[in-house]
């Protein structure tokens, strides 16, 4: 409780913080502890005020009521008479003030200020991008690209806002891991790697599809000219048997049910019987299982790059105006300094206390 440490000292406002959300909110309790404060000093038996009494003399059993009502007449006078060290302050401002206080150690323009309009920026950026796709033929190809993929999977597209939707990206905890990965790129010849990232993970994606195209059609046909009698499979385990045609289509569901299967013949027979279809088809369904496995990852991962590419070159582009945008105004964005304080906490180690003294 913020009076119960106010009264540890005379000068204690000088050492504690309260923080709270809006400005609003600051004045209001700056006024309701100087009111309380003042209602001490005054010997004010209001039930509000006697309220607040009660909890500072249990904290403080070294206080009656009459060194309370004195101290707090000092503390009171203290506060009026140095009321810049009376520290309450929305999340923000502390924020600002501490990322200030390291201004030279993060790298920033001591005369950098904090741009609180979120909106304001979003807006500004994507008036940027506008006139970026109208100067850059080749830009502008992207936002094509980006819409037809979008139509293409039966999804809406709005230009303006998808493009207020792009550049609302800056303001999300990941941008600032992602602005970092995709400097290194560079600004040059960006169109050419993006273009060539696509076309490998295409390549990579009709070459992984093909090769178990191939390999589960060896394993259908395995299946389908055995001689072996069926009945004495156990149904139950192997269903999936059955639907290497789905496989061959490209729909991957089954392949762990059928892994469960490779090199474990007690799955595949009812109790008491087998035969010669496990040793004819089990090589085949673990090289299936081998390719599936040795390329899934890297399948993914094309995958979800092909469906994501235009707008990471798109984003590309919004980082470079986002640099800009800062350099131009000497602004930092408010969803920057979350950043800036993991880094400073990082570098102080075990023990980041200093940076709140």
């Amino acid at each position: 409780h913020y009076l119960t440490l106010l009264f540890s000292g005379e000068n204690k406002y000088r050492e504690i913080l309260a923080v709270t959300f809006t400005n609003k909110a600051t004045e209001e309790m700056k006024t309701r502890i100087l009111e309380v404060l003042k209602g001490f000093a005054m010997g004010d038996e209001s039930k509000k005020i006697d309220d607040y009494r009660k909890l500072v003399l249990v904290a403080h059993p070294d206080l009656n009521t009459e060194t309370l009502k004195l101290k707090a007449d000092k503390i009171y006078r203290k506060i009026l008479h140095d009321y810049s060290r009376f520290s309450v302050s929305t999340i923000d401002g502390f924020v600002q003030k501490v990322i200030r206080g390291f201004a030279f150690e993060l790298g920033l323009d001591s005369g950098y200020s904090l741009e609180m309009n979120t909106e304001k920026v979003k807006k500004e950026l994507t008036t940027k991008l506008e006139k970026l796709l109208d100067e850059k033929d080749n830009l502008l190809q992207w936002v094509v690209e980006l819409a037809l993929d979008r139509i293409s999977n039966n999804k809406s597209w709005n230009y303006n806002g998808e493009l207020l939707k792009l550049v609302g990206e800056v303001f999300k905890d990941q941008f600032k891991d992602f602005e970092l990965a995709i400097g290194s790129f560079g600004t040059e010849n960006t169109d050419e790697v993006f273009k060539r990232y696509i076309d490998f993970s295409k390549n990579y994606i009709k070459k992984f599809e093909e090769n178990i195209k191939e390999v589960a059609t060896d394993c259908q046909q395995v299946f389908e000219l055995s001689t072996e009698d069926l009945e004495a499979l156990n149904k139950t385990k192997t269903g999936q048997l059955h639907q290497f045609k789905k496989l061959i289509d490209g729909d991957y569901k089954s392949i762990g049910s059928l892994e469960k299967l490779v090199d474990n013949p007690d799955l595949w027979f009812k109790k008491g019987k087998s035969n010669g279809l496990y040793d004819e088809l089990n090589p085949f369904i673990k090289q299936l299982i081998t390719t599936y496995n040795n390329g899934i990852a890297d399948y993914i991962l094309a995958k979800a790059f092909i469906k994501n590419g235009y707008f990471l070159r798109l984003m590309q582009e919004i980082a470079i105006l986002l640099a800009e945008y800062r350099d131009e105004n000497e602004t930092l964005l408010i969803s920057d300094a979350q950043k800036l304080l993991n880094g400073i906490a990082e570098d102080a180690g075990e023990n980041p206390s200093f940076i709140w003294e």
